[in-house]
C-alpha cells in the first residue's frame, strides 16, 4: 500500500514489545534517522521506545556480525562479536519497544535476514528501508567511497556503477549491495513476509518527513524524534573531493588503515566538513546526462519491483523515477582549492594525533616534528596537487609517529 504522507491517526504498525529494525541503505536519511532517534533517548524512554546504545547507531556491532571488513588492511579483524553480543543482550533485556537502526544492514544476506531479527529480539519485528532517487545517491555515494579511502574518480565510478551493472569485480562493488533498492526490499519481504516490511521514501520538499514516518510506524506523537541539529554532513565540493582523492591515492598502500581511519576520517575530513561553508561559485558535483537517465531507468526498474513486493510504503514511490526533463551538466574538472580547506584539514589531522598519541604511547605528540602546517598567509587557494602532497607529508609522518595497533 502506499501512503502520500504519514497519517497521524494511524495506529502503530510496530506491535509494543516488537523491534523496528531499519536496514539504511545508506545515503538515504539514514544519519537524521539515527541521530534525531539519539538525541530523543529519554523522551523515548518515557514513551516506553528504547534506542539501544550510546552512540547513534551500532555500526561497529553490524560488522561484526556480518563478518564485514571496513579497511583495505586485512590483518585488521572487522569488528569484535562481543560488541554484537552486548548489543543484543541490551536489547533482548529492554522493556519496551525497541529500534535499532544500521545501513550496514542493507548487505545482510537472506540468511542473515532470516537470523538477525530474532538474534536482536523475542516477539514480533519490523523490517523499514528507507529510499530516495538513485540519481541522488550516485554523487554522494562516490564521495563516501572517497572518504573511506578510495582512489577512483567520478567518472570512472560513475561507469563502473550505471554502465556495468552489477560491477562486483569493479571499484565500488558494495554499491549495488546497497543500492539495488526494488531487490532489497523484495528479499526482506520473502524472508520476514511483506507485511512485515515498510518502505520509506524520502521526501527533499519535507526534510520531516522521513522521521515523521518512523514516529507514525511506532505510534509515537508527532515532534518525539526531530531533526537533530548536530555536526554537518553536508556533501563536499567537487574540489574538496578530488583533494581526498588525490591523497588516498598517494597513500593507500603506505599506510595502515587504522591510522588513514583516524587521522583522515576521524580527523582531517569531519574537521573540513563542519569547518567550512564552501563558497557559492565553488563547484559541486554534477551528474551527466546519460547518468541521469541511466540511474531513471533503474528507479523504475526498482518501483516495479517494490510494488510487486506488496510491501508497506510511505511516501511517493513514483519519485524514484522522476519524469522532468533533463539538463546536462558541463563536466567539473578543479585544479585548485581555497587554502581555507587545507589549512582546515590539516588542523583536524594534527589535532586527532596529538589525541592518538596520548591514547596509544601515552605522550604529547611532538608537532614540531610534522612538516609545515600552514599555507602562506597571503594564499587564498593552492593547487591540489600541493594541497594533497602536503596532506600526504603530514599524514604519513604523523602515522610514523604514533604507535597504531595492527
Amino acid at each position: 500500500m502506499t501512503d502520500p504522507r504519514p497519517a497521524e491517526s494511524s495506529g502503530p504498525w510496530v506491535p509494543p514489545g516488537g523491534l523496528l529494525l531499519h536496514i539504511g541503505p545508506h545515503k538515504t536519511g539514514t544519519t537524521a534517522v539515527q541521530s534525531g532517534f539519539s538525541a530523543a533517548r529519554q523522551r523515548l524512554a518515557e514513551l516506553g521506545v528504547v534506542y539501544p546504545g550510546t552512540t547513534p547507531a551500532p555500526h561497529g556491532a553490524v560488522f561484526a556480525r556480518l563478518k564485514m571488513n571496513r579497511g583495505w588492511d586485512d590483518a585488521i579483524p572487522p569488528g569484535s562479536r562481543k560488541m554484537w553480543t552486548r548489543l543484543c543482550a541490551e536489547t533482548r533485556a529492554a522493556s519496551g519497544t525497541v529500534v535499532v537502526s544500521s545501513e550496514a544492514l542493507c548487505h545482510a544476506g537472506r540468511r542473515h535476514a532470516e537470523l538477525i531479527p530474532g538474534e536482536l529480539r523475542d516477539g514480533p519485528a519490523r523490517i523499514v528501508i528507507t529510499v530516495r532517487p538513485l540519481v541522488q545517491i550516485v554523487p554522494s555515494a562516490w564521495q563516501e567511497y572517497v572518504k573511506s579511502g578510495w582512489a577512483t574518480t567520478y567518472d570512472e565510478f560513475l561507469e563502473s556503477v550505471l554502465n556495468h551493472r552489477p560491477a562486483a569485480d569493479g571499484p565500488t562493488p558494495t554499491f549495488w549491495q546497497r543500492h539495488d533498492h526494488g531487490r532489497l526490499a523484495r528479499r526482506w519481504a520473502n524472508t520476514r513476509g511483506a507485511e512485515n516490511v515498510a518502505v520509506v521514501v524520502a521526501d527533499p520538499a519535507r526534510p520531516t518527513f522521513v522521521l515523521e514516518a518512523f514516529e507514525d510506524l511506532l505510534g509515537l506523537p508527532r515532534g518525539t524524534v526531530q531533526l537533530d541539529v548536530g555536526p554537518s554532513n553536508r556533501s563536499l565540493s567537487a574540489a574538496e573531493s578530488e583533494m581526498l582523492r588525490l591523497v588516498n591515492a598517494s597513500v593507500r598502500h603506505e599506510l595502515p588503515w587504522e591510522a588513514f581511519n583516524s587521522l583522515m576520517r576521524q580527523g582531517g575530513i569531519p574537521a573540513l566538513v563542519e569547518g567550512r561553508r564552501p563558497a557559492a561559485d565553488e563547484p559541486s558535483l554534477a551528474v551527466p546526462g546519460w547518468a541521469i537517465e541511466t540511474a531513471r531507468e533503474y528507479g523504475r526498474e526498482a518501483v516495479r519491483m517494490i510494488r510487486r513486493s506488496q510491501v508497506r510504503v510511505l511516501g511517493d514511490l513514483a519519485s524514484l523515477a522522476p519524469t522532468s526533463p533533463i539538463v546536462d551538466a558541463e563536466p567539473v574538472v578543479p585544479t585548485e582549492i581555497g587554502s581555507d580547506a587545507l589549512d582546515l584539514f590539516l588542523d583536524g589531522l594534527v589535532a586527532k594525533a596529538a589525541v592518538d598519541a596520548r591514547r596509544f604511547d601515552d605522550r604529547d605528540l611532538d608537532a614540531a616534528g610534522l612538516p609545515a602546517l600552514r599555507t602562506s598567509p597571503d594564499a587564498t587557494t593552492v593547487s591540489l596537487v600541493s594541497a594533497a602532497s602536503t596532506i600526504r607529508s603530514v599524514l604519513l609522518a604523523a602515522a610514523e609517529a604514533i604507535t597504531y595497533p595492527s
